[in-house]
């Protein structure tokens, strides 16, 4: 169960990121999805539940990905492992 946790998942708006929310979401987390088109964010925010929020975020600079983070709310539930993962499956751990 993922209750009490935030989930963040970059590319949750469709395909296999849009599968990843809705499970998180079923499971009892809280999720923030990102993605770089506002209407895609707003799409996939209305099949969800008051859980689910979306930020804009463009993984290809560290500035952008810097904000995400840091909008993501503080009260309540956190992130405790914030990582970035690219459709290559590189993974990167950072500290935002």
């Amino acid at each position: 169960m993922l209750i009490d946790q935030r989930i963040a998942i970059i590319g949750g708006t469709s395909g296999i990121g849009l599968a990843v929310a809705e499970a998180a979401l079923d499971a009892g987390a809280e999720v923030i999805i990102g993605s770089s088109s506002q209407t895609k964010i707003d799409e996939a925010s209305a099949k969800f539940s008051e859980k689910a929020t979306g930020s804009i975020i463009d993984v290809t600079e560290e500035e952008s990905a810097k904000r995400f983070f840091k909008s993501v709310p503080v009260g309540g539930a956190t992130i405790a492992a914030p990582y970035l993962v690219d459709g290559f499956g590189n993974c990167l751990r950072h500290r935002f």
